[in-house]
């Protein structure tokens, strides 16, 4: 009688932790929203918004980087959106060439793809240069009060050909 209660018991709270497949097709519609506001909100050049879809403890890992990782929403902000008041680096373009959702678990996901990023360089509003970015990555999403946001992101840049 007790193995039975045991059996019961266990299998109650292995049903109850897996996901079905409707709230996994809704974390999958979220996630991939969240990717393309993350886009968008490049495009629109609006640092706040882009920071705002970063968790806490975040961390982004970028290529050829001789310091630490920037973790935090602070650091990130500070890496990718510090400065001087006279030179900007305005995005321009931003497309995602491949992406692949390689998996979701519970408040866990992981997306890899290829993007392309355009920008120019201003200098007292006039541009100077451009430039344009190949690049794979690999983003992980967390679920953080019950809302998917980027957790790490690692990118390499592609060689030119």
């Amino acid at each position: 009688m007790k193995l039975a209660i045991f059996v019961i018991i266990g299998v109650f709270f292995s049903c109850n932790t897996n996901q079905t497949s409707t709230s996994i097709e809704d974390d999958k519609k979220k996630i991939l929203e969240l990717h393309e506001h993350y886009r968008q909100y490049w495009l629109e050049n609006d640092s706040a918004k882009v920071i705002s879809l970063f968790a806490e403890n975040a961390a982004i890992i970028p290529p050829n980087n001789k310091g630490e990782f920037a973790k935090g929403k602070n650091q990130i902000g500070a890496w990718w959106f510090t400065s001087n008041s006279d030179t900007t680096y305005p995005i321009t373009g931003f497309d995602y060439d491949y992406d692949s959702l390689l998996f979701i678990e519970k408040d866990h996901a992981v997306l890899e793809g290829t993007s392309t990023i355009r920008w120019v360089t201003k200098a007292k509003d006039a541009v100077v240069s451009s430039a344009v970015s190949v690049s794979n990555y690999v983003s992980v999403f967390k679920k953080e009060n019950g809302e998917w946001k980027y957790f790490r992101q690692v990118w390499n840049a592609k060689p030119q050909k």
